[in-house]
C-alpha cells in the first residue's frame, strides 16, 4: 500500500489528491496489476474522506471504467467506497458494494463485508446480499465458513459483525436468524462474532414490543 502511505505522511490535501487523481486514467485497465494499482489510489482518496471532494468526478468515472480482465469487481468496489466516503453518495454506492459479496476469488467479498459493516445501518439494504453469504459459508465449512479462517480470520465472522451492525430494518428478525444460526459454529472467532453481533442488533421481537409500547 505504498500510495496510503505516502499520502500519510502529512502533505497537503492538495498535494496529496493530485497524485492519487493522476493515477486514475479514462484509459481501459487492461491487467490485474492496473486494477489494484487504481484500486489503491481509490483506497487512498477514501481514506482522506471529504478531503478529497475534487476528486468525486474522477472517482465516479472509475465506476464506470472499462476493465478487461476478470477482476475488476475490485477496482468497482474500491470506487464505490470512494465515492461514500469522500462524496457521500451511499445509495449510489450500496449495490456496487453488495455485489462484490459475489466475488469469493479475489477477496473482493470480504472487503465488501468490511465497507458495510462501516456503512451501518445505512446498508441495511444489503443485508439479503450478506446473509446469503453467510448460508454459503455455512454451507461449505471447509472452503470459507466455520473451518476456513485466513490470515485476517474467518470471513464469517466479517460477516455476522456486519450484520449486527446494518441488520436492524426490514429485514432484522430473518438476520437474527441468520446470526443465531452462525453462533452454533464450533469455530470460537466465529460464534463470538456472532454472539457479540446479536447483542448489538437486538431481539427483533424486543424491538416490536419497545415499538407497540411508545
Amino acid at each position: 500500500m505504498r500510495l496510503l502511505h505516502w499520502f500519510s505522511r502529512g502533505s497537503s490535501v492538495g498535494s496529496q489528491v493530485a497524485p492519487l487523481v493522476a493515477v486514475l486514467t479514462d484509459e481501459p485497465a487492461s491487467s490485474p496489476r492496473e486494477v489494484f494499482r487504481r484500486s489503491e489510489a481509490l483506497e487512498a482518496l477514501a481514506a482522506l474522506g471529504t478531503k478529497a471532494y475534487p476528486a468525486l468526478p474522477t472517482i465516479l468515472r472509475a465506476l464506470w471504467i472499462e476493465v478487461e480482465v476478470d477482476c475488476g469487481l475490485w477496482l468497482r468496489v474500491a470506487a464505490a467506497e470512494a465515492a461514500w466516503k469522500v462524496g457521500g453518495l451511499g445509495e449510489l454506492a450500496l449495490p456496487i458494494i453488495a455485489w462484490g459479496l459475489k466475488d469469493e476469488y479475489w477477496g473482493v467479498a470480504r472487503k465488501a463485508v468490511r465497507i458495510l459493516g462501516e456503512m451501518g445501518l445505512g446498508a441495511h439494504d444489503a443485508s439479503p446480499e450478506l446473509m446469503q453469504l453467510a448460508d454459503r459459508l455455512l454451507a461449505s465449512p471447509g472452503r470459507l465458513g466455520c473451518q476456513g479462517p485466513s490470515d485476517q480470520g474467518p470471513l464469517l465472522a466479517e460477516v455476522a459483525r456486519a450484520l449486527g451492525r446494518c441488520g436492524r430494518g426490514p429485514c432484522w428478525s430473518a438476520v437474527y436468524g441468520t446470526l443465531t444460526r452462525i453462533a452454533e459454529c464450533h469455530e470460537k472467532s466465529i460464534k463470538d462474532a456472532a454472539e457479540s453481533a446479536l447483542a448489538l442488533l437486538g431481539n427483533p421481537a424486543d424491538g416490536v414490543a419497545a415499538g407497540k409500547s411508545n
